[in-house]
């Protein structure tokens, strides 16, 4: 079992994720079913993904369109 610690720091890479991949879309942005059905496979659920994008959002790091997430620069 993971520590909590260990957890954190998980949860960490797995946002961090997200965010590259965001950015590496580029101008094209990144569909969000697409890269929820990636991090579905390491245990995130769909409430957990959509507080990891509304946080980003919220942040000003990223910008939604539909279904597309865009780095913002």
């Amino acid at each position: 079992m993971a520590t909590a610690k260990e957890t954190v720091q998980a949860l960490a890479a797995i946002i961090e994720a997200i965010y590259e991949t965001i950015k590496e879309s580029g101008d094209l942005g990144a569909p969000s079913g697409i890269i929820y059905a990636a991090v579905m496979g390491v245990g995130i659920n769909l409430e957990t993904y959509n507080a990891i994008i509304d946080a980003m959002v919220k942040s000003g790091k990223v910008r939604k369109s539909g279904d597309l997430l865009f780095a913002c620069k």
